[in-house]
């Protein structure tokens, strides 16, 4: 895709600074021996060679049959007015813990299992978020103990609408009747108590904004509220891709009367990443009917 070239971004950068104070940009060569060579300036020689060699590899497709035609939609989208947001390892704390966490309600709070890989496609012009892929590599284990992951997605471009078939949730726990909306650990407590005040909600901590909204779009919760500006666009642009596949949405938590748009072109104030935060918080959710039943009692 040569014309995405300058316009792919994310939360990481190629570029390294070395002990010595040299700058190494790191960059995919033509060949599996150029890009280990350029890799064995950071990066023990053999690992390198691996590492090139995964790279390089042909890729086989994930798809279902079902979800092939679906594919074909996008030849209609025009590269040159794509960007890209990726964030390769969302919830990196759980990822570096390595824990397996407890499920309650088939959600797990603090586990390996919140570690998601993000990648959304928006159009430069408008903002509007089009393709969202959500991979969670550490799903399940096999009969050998070995990870397991799977990958959803979406596409939410006027007249292109599709999605794959995600898994179906299993709800567990005593609680069943309750609607589940998911925040963090450091939400507003004021918040909080407005909605497990409530006779229809209640709330749920889990780690990772990526392991949220994959948790609101596969069912297993109802909503998702942050009402502080600690999630960026390459957290949320994918996953905002898939909830309009679905007919959801994800808005501003601070509606500002009732309107406003997450879009993923153009940054906002503060330096370095807080630039490309989502400052006005945000909310997100599967159906309208969900937003009107929290907003009735979070107004």
């Amino acid at each position: 895709f040569p014309q995405l070239k300058g316009f792919i971004f994310g939360e990481e950068t190629n570029t390294f600074t070395l002990s010595n104070g040299e700058i190494v940009t790191i960059e995919i060569g033509p060949t599996p021996v150029d890009t280990a060579h350029m890799l064995s300036r950071l990066l023990d020689s053999k690992l390198a060679g691996v590492l090139a060699e995964t790279i390089h590899k042909e890729m086989k497709t994930f798809l279902k049959e079902e979800d092939r035609e679906k594919v074909k939609l996008l030849k209609y989208l025009d590269e040159r007015q794509l960007g890209v947001w990726i964030d390769p390892l969302d919830s990196t704390n759980e990822y570096v813990r390595g824990v397996t966490g407890f499920s309650s309600d088939g959600l797990y709070s603090q586990s390996i299992h919140c570690v998601t890989t993000l990648v959304g496609v928006f159009d430069r012009i408008t903002g509007k978020p089009l393709i969202g892929v959500i991979n969670q590599p550490f799903y399940s284990t096999d009969s050998e103990g070995v990870w397991c992951g799977w990958s959803l997605w979406g596409i939410s471009e006027e007249g292109l609408i599709g999605m794959s078939s995600p898994l179906t949730p299993v709800r567990k726990g005593d609680n069943l009747t309750k609607k589940i909306c998911l925040v963090s650990s450091s939400e507003d407590s004021h918040l909080l108590d407005k909605i497990n005040a409530s006779a229809e909600w209640r709330t749920i901590n889990v780690s990772g904004c990526g392991y949220k909204l994959l948790s609101v779009i596969t069912g297993l919760a109802n909503a998702y509220v942050l009402s502080k500006d600690s999630s960026f666009k390459w957290d949320t642009c994918g996953p905002h891709a898939i909830l309009l596949a679905m007919g959801g949405n994800l808005e501003p938590f601070v509606r500002q009367g009732g309107g406003g748009e997450v879009l993923y072109h153009c940054h906002g104030e503060g330096e370095g990443s807080k630039c490309w935060a989502n400052k006005d918080g945000i909310i997100a959710y599967v159906s309208k009917d969900i937003l009107s039943s929290l907003l009735f009692v979070i107004d």
